[in-house]
Protein backbone atom coordinates (compact mmCIF):
# COMPACT_ATOMS: atom_id res chain seq x y z
CA UNK A 1 0.00 0.00 0.00
CA UNK A 2 1.27 3.43 -0.90
CA UNK A 3 0.57 6.44 1.32
CA UNK A 4 1.48 10.08 0.84
CA UNK A 5 2.37 12.13 3.89
CA UNK A 6 0.19 15.22 3.59
CA UNK A 7 1.28 16.98 6.77
CA UNK A 8 2.88 16.42 10.15
CA UNK A 9 1.78 18.50 13.14
CA UNK A 10 2.07 17.98 16.89
CA UNK A 11 3.13 14.34 16.56
CA UNK A 12 0.30 13.46 14.16
CA UNK A 13 0.81 12.61 10.50
CA UNK A 14 -2.08 13.07 8.11
CA UNK A 15 -1.63 10.65 5.24
CA UNK A 16 -3.52 10.05 2.05
CA UNK A 17 -4.30 6.43 1.27
CA UNK A 18 -4.40 5.02 -2.25
CA UNK A 19 -8.18 5.36 -2.29
CA UNK A 20 -7.91 9.08 -1.54
CA UNK A 21 -9.05 8.79 2.08
CA UNK A 22 -7.13 10.91 4.59
CA UNK A 23 -6.30 9.43 7.99
CA UNK A 24 -4.36 10.58 11.04
CA UNK A 25 -1.71 8.32 12.57
CA UNK A 26 1.17 8.80 15.01
CA UNK A 27 3.97 10.61 13.19
CA UNK A 28 6.52 8.27 14.78
CA UNK A 29 5.40 5.63 12.27
CA UNK A 30 7.14 7.75 9.65
CA UNK A 31 10.31 8.67 11.53
CA UNK A 32 12.67 10.54 9.23
CA UNK A 33 9.98 11.26 6.64
CA UNK A 34 8.65 14.66 5.70
CA UNK A 35 5.55 16.14 4.13
CA UNK A 36 5.15 15.05 0.53
CA UNK A 37 7.07 11.81 0.98
CA UNK A 38 5.58 8.64 -0.47
CA UNK A 39 5.84 5.62 1.80
CA UNK A 40 5.09 2.00 0.95
CA UNK A 41 3.64 -0.23 3.66
CA UNK A 42 4.15 -3.93 3.02
CA UNK A 43 3.45 -7.15 4.82
CA UNK A 44 6.44 -9.30 5.74
CA UNK A 45 5.27 -12.92 5.91
CA UNK A 46 8.65 -14.19 7.14
CA UNK A 47 8.77 -11.78 10.08
CA UNK A 48 5.12 -12.51 10.88
CA UNK A 49 5.84 -16.23 11.08
CA UNK A 50 8.89 -15.62 13.30
CA UNK A 51 6.77 -13.55 15.68
CA UNK A 52 4.07 -16.23 15.79
CA UNK A 53 6.67 -18.83 16.72
CA UNK A 54 8.10 -16.59 19.46
CA UNK A 55 4.64 -16.12 20.94
CA UNK A 56 3.94 -19.85 20.83
CA UNK A 57 7.21 -20.54 22.67
CA UNK A 58 6.36 -17.88 25.27
CA UNK A 59 2.85 -19.27 25.78
CA UNK A 60 4.05 -22.86 26.07
CA UNK A 61 6.54 -21.72 28.72
CA UNK A 62 3.66 -20.52 30.88
CA UNK A 63 2.29 -24.04 31.16
CA UNK A 64 5.55 -25.95 31.60
CA UNK A 65 6.00 -26.47 35.33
Amino acid sequence: MKVVIDRIEDGIATVELENGKMINVPAELFDGCKEGDIVYITQNAEETEKKKQEVLIDISGLFDN
